[in-house]
């Protein structure tokens, strides 16, 4: 069994949080750019780069 790779936000965070934004397989190859609900923002969309 592979090991899996957890990616957290890596934002400064107002309230102290690391919000879970993906589980993989495997590491990423390359860097993406996800939008993630952030609670700290109400709900607002943020952008998060991956690598």
């Amino acid at each position: 069994m592979a090991e899996s790779k957890v990616y957290r936000c890596d934002k400064p965070c107002p309230i102290g949080k690391h919000c879970f934004i993906v589980k993989l397989a495997d590491s990423l190859e390359m860097p993406i750019t996800v939008l993630q609900k952030c609670p700290a923002k109400k709900g607002e969309d943020i952008e998060i780069t991956i690598k």
